[in-house]
């Protein structure tokens, strides 16, 4: 990848297969959705290591670009059927 005479290269340092929406960074954490088959989960990953801090289920997500909101000290998601905001405890990771 390049962009104005600069270059990015590197080795990959962690894959994760949680939190397969678009993720945001958040509060040190990646904060993304699953949408999983049964129901959704909202998946918070150290950013340095891919670990799975918390993962909450969610029920049924949207169809298409879950993506959490993060504000005021609240994970915001969207789902099917409500609206979440979640205050986090994230211990370790």
């Amino acid at each position: 990848m390049s962009a104005a005479g600069a270059t990015l290269s590197g080795a990959v340092t962690w894959t994760a297969s949680v939190a397969t929406g678009p993720p945001i960074l958040a509060a040190g954490s990646l904060v993304g959705i699953e949408p999983g088959l049964g129901g959704g989960s909202l998946d918070v990953i150290n950013p340095s290591n891919g670990h799975v801090r918390l993962s909450r289920s969610i029920g049924p997500v949207t169809n298409h670009f879950d993506t959490p909101a993060a504000g005021e000290g609240l994970l915001v998601v969207a789902t099917a059927g409500s609206v979440y905001a979640i205050r986090p405890t994230i211990a370790g990771g």
